[in-house]
This record gives structure tokens, C-alpha cells and sequence, in this order.
């Protein structure tokens, strides 16, 4: 889009440059004139107005024509120069595109890769947590063999002791 604009501005850079040679042409002529008057106004006076028109057609002074050729190619330089930046500018804009286009795939694909990711995760979550549950019941059957485990051993130790009670009261009774 800017491309575009700036073609259109070397463009108009053109006509631009077109219309100032033609003014130019017209200042020339003007200036030619100008200068017969002031000839004629201090008394150097043309023969007859065959010498008008041949005056008109004189080139003009060395000086003015260096200044316009100067002119005319620093307006060319630059008409060249606004289209280069308009070419450039255009490739930049493409490559800005392209650009534009591979980070939306870059994107999409790394939006499908964590999708990817995401469901994976969830799945292993689930998984995991399934794991997590059966430890867990494991666990807690342990748990209940351990508690059982000590209950016998309390009640074993008990007996123990209620048999050591026992036997000792059998040595006394056979002691006396």
C-alpha cells in the first residue's frame, strides 16, 4: 500500500519536474525580455522587432542553463530515489507478509503441539491418579494388617504375661 503511494508520489515528483522545465522555459523568455527593456532603457535600443524575436530565440546565459541542468538532475535524483524506496518499501511490505503468514503457521502449530501436550498431560494425570488410588488402597489394607498385627501381638503379649503369672505361681506352689 505505501508502495504504492510512493510510486504515485515519484509519479507526480515527474510531473512536477515536467511542469518546472516548463515554467522555467517561461522564466527564460520572461527573463530575456526583461533584459531587452533594460537594454533598451539604457539606450542600447534594438534596430527593428526582427531583433526581438531573434533575442528570443538566443540561448539563454551559460550560468542559468548549469543552474536548470542542476536543478532538473537533483530532480531526477530524486523521482529515482522515491521510486527505489517505493521498491524497496514494496519488498519490505512482501517480506513483512511472509513473515506475518509463517509466525501464524508457528503459531498454530505450537497452539496443536500444547493441545497435544495438554491432552497427553491429562491422560498421564489420570493415569497417575488411578496409580496414586491403588497405592493408596494398598495402603490402607496394610494399615488394617498392621493394626490387626498389633492387636495380636497385645493380645499375645497378654498371654504371655498371664502365662508368666501362671508359671511363676506354679514355682511358688511347688517351691512350698
Amino acid at each position: 500500500m505505501r508502495a504504492r503511494l510512493y510510486k504515485a508520489e515519484a509519479y507526480e515528483a515527474k510531473i512536477r519536474i515536467a511542469s518546472q522545465e516548463q515554467s522555467l522555459s517561461t522564466l527564460k523568455q520572461e527573463l530575456e525580455e526583461l533584459r531587452f527593456f533594460a537594454a533598451v532603457e539604457q539606450g542600447a535600443a534594438m534596430e527593428n522587432n526582427s531583433t526581438i524575436s531573434s533575442n528570443h530565440n538566443d540561448p539563454p546565459p551559460k550560468e542559468d542553463e548549469d543552474m536548470m541542468d542542476v536543478k532538473q538532475k537533483a530532480a531526477e535524483k530524486d523521482a529515482e530515489l522515491i521510486e527505489c524506496l517505493a521498491t524497496e518499501l514494496e519488498e519490505t511490505e512482501k517480506e513483512l507478509k511472509r513473515t506475518k503468514r509463517q509466525l501464524k503457521e508457528e503459531r498454530s502449530k505450537n497452539k496443536s503441539l500444547n493441545e497435544g501436550v495438554e491432552t497427553h498431560s491429562k491422560l498421564m494425570i489420570g493415569k497417575m491418579q488411578q496409580e496414586l488410588d491403588a497405592e493408596r488402597a494398598k495402603n490402607e489394607a496394610l494399615s488394617e494388617e498392621m493394626s490387626l498385627i498389633a492387636t495380636r501381638r497385645e493380645s499375645n503379649n497378654e498371654w504371655q504375661t498371664k502365662e508368666a503369672a501362671l508359671n511363676r505361681t506354679i514355682e511358688n506352689q511347688q517351691a512350698e
